[in-house]
C-alpha cells in the first residue's frame, strides 16, 4: 500500500559501504525533521527572513537544493575516480541546471542560498557499474523526495519546479543509470 511505501524512505546520503542508507519515515512532521537534520545546508540562518514563503516552503527549497548539491558532488566523485564516463557526466550537468532552478526560486523569494557543503566529499565506488547502481537508487529516492516536498506548498512556481525535477529524475536520469548498471 501507499502507506507502507511511505513508512520509510532512504534519503540520498551515502553510507560508508557505498549504499544510500539513512532511513527517514516520511509520514509526518517527524519525517521533515529527520530530513532536515540530515541536510548539511539546511542550518542556514533564517531568523531575518521576512519573505512570503512559509517555513515549510523554505525548508522544501533547502531540501531540494541539498539533494541536487549532493547528487552533483557524488557524480563529481565518480568522475574523479573513473574519468568523464557517461551517463554520469551528462547527469552531473543536469544536476547543475536543477540546482540553478532551485536557486532562482530562492533568489526570487529572498531565501539565503547556501554553498554546496558536499563538494570535496569522497564517495568511493569499486566500478562505474556500482556507481550507476547507486545512481539508480538515488534517482528513485530523489523522485520520492519530491512527493514529500509537494505537500509543503500550493505555490505554482514551486510545484512546477519540483515536478520538473521529479520528472527529470524518473524519466531521464533513472533510465540512463539503469542502462549503465545493466538493469
Amino acid at each position: 500500500t501507499v502507506a507502507a511505501f511511505v513508512a520509510v524512505v532512504t534519503v540520498s546520503l551515502l553510507a560508508a559501504d557505498g549504499s544510500y542508507a539513512q532511513d527517514a519515515p516520511v509520514t509526518d512532521a517527524d519525517a521533515r525533521a529527520e530530513l532536515l537534520a540530515a541536510c548539511p545546508i539546511c542550518d542556514v540562518d533564517l531568523t531575518g527572513y521576512t519573505g512570503p514563503l512559509t517555513q515549510a516552503e523554505v525548508e522544501s527549497l533547502l531540501l531540494a537544493l541539498n539533494d541536487e548539491y549532493h547528487a552533483y558532488a557524488v557524480y563529481a566523485s565518480v568522475i574523479d575516480q573513473f574519468g568523464a564516463v557517461r551517463p554520469v557526466t551528462n547527469i552531473q550537468r543536469a544536476e547543475t541546471n536543477h540546482a540553478n532552478a532551485v536557486v532562482r526560486l530562492m533568489e526570487r523569494y529572498a531565501v539565503p542560498v547556501p554553498e554546496n557543503a558536499w563538494l570535496g566529499t569522497d564517495f568511493p565506488f569499486a566500478t562505474v557499474s556500482e556507481a550507476c547502481a547507486a545512481g539508480v537508487e538515488a534517482e528513485l529516492l530523489n523522485r520520492d523526495l519530491y512527493d514529500i516536498l509537494f505537500a509543503s506548498t500550493d505555490r505554482a512556481d514551486l510545484t512546477r519546479v519540483f515536478a520538473s525535477l521529479q520528472r527529470a529524475s524518473e524519466e531521464n536520469h533513472l533510465p540512463a543509470f539503469e542502462r549503465c548498471a545493466g538493469r
